[in-house]
């Protein structure tokens, strides 16, 4: 697996132990990480695509407050 410059920044020691666990994983469009108020239980590299970071405001419809791109983190 090809590191993401996110993590090449990484210590060497701390990189090779984060690529040991690492896997790729794809998500339909839609799909929904995580909630607003819970937790992230992962940590994923944004390799291709984008993922929305949406917020509830009440009385109206979720409201899209950031968009992350290739090679962002996210979690």
């Amino acid at each position: 697996m090809k590191t993401s410059p996110p993590v090449r920044i990484l210590p060497a020691e701390y990189r090779e132990r984060l690529m040991r666990i690492a896997r790729e994983v794809s998500f339909p469009k839609g799909s929904r990480l995580f909630k607003e108020g819970g937790y992230a239980y992962r940590l994923w590299i944004i390799r291709t695509g984008n993922v929305s970071l949406d917020l509830h405001v009440p009385a109206r419809r979720q409201v899209v407050v950031e968009t992350l791109t290739n090679d962002q983190l996210i979690g």
